[in-house]
C-alpha cells in the first residue's frame, strides 16, 4: 500500500517528471521508506535494444529536494505548487519560484520534509 508521498511522487512521474540524474532512463515506480527516510526509484536500464533490467536506486529524501532532482523546477513550471500570499506576485517571481522552494526545502528539518512536500505540491 502506497503512502501519501509515494502517491504524490508516482503521480508526478505520470505527469512527466523524472530526476535529472535519470534523464536517459524510464522510471517505473517510486517507494518511500519512512523510517530510513530513503526513496527507492525503480527505473529501466537498457542492456540491448530488446533487453532491459529493472534497477532500484536508493537515495535520501533530502536528495530528492535538490536542484539536480528537477522536482521543484517541474512542479513550479507546471503550476503544481501550493500558492501562498507572498509580498511579490510578478512574472519574474513565477520564473524564480523554484529557487525559493529549493531554499525552503533545504532549510526544512529532516523529520518535517515529507510533510512539507505533501503540503507544498498540489495535483489537480
Amino acid at each position: 500500500m502506497e503512502n501519501k508521498l509515494e502517491q504524490l511522487l508516482n503521480s508526478l512521474i505520470e505527469k512527466g517528471w523524472k530526476p535529472n540524474w535519470l534523464e536517459k532512463n524510464d522510471i517505473q515506480n517510486i517507494s518511500y521508506d519512512k523510517d530510513r527516510k530513503e526513496i527507492s526509484i525503480q527505473y529501466i536500464k537498457w542492456c540491448t535494444t530488446s533487453k532491459f533490467d529493472l534497477v532500484p536506486l536508493l537515495i535520501p529524501l533530502r536528495r530528492l529536494t535538490s536542484k539536480e532532482s528537477w522536482l521543484w523546477q517541474f512542479v513550479c513550471e507546471n503550476r503544481m505548487v501550493e500558492h501562498r500570499n507572498y509580498w511579490i506576485d510578478t512574472e519574474i517571481w513565477q520564473d524564480e519560484q523554484y529557487k525559493y522552494r529549493l531554499i525552503e526545502s533545504a532549510l526544512c528539518d529532516e523529520d518535517k520534509l515529507e510533510e512539507f512536500l505533501l503540503n507544498s505540491i498540489k495535483l489537480d
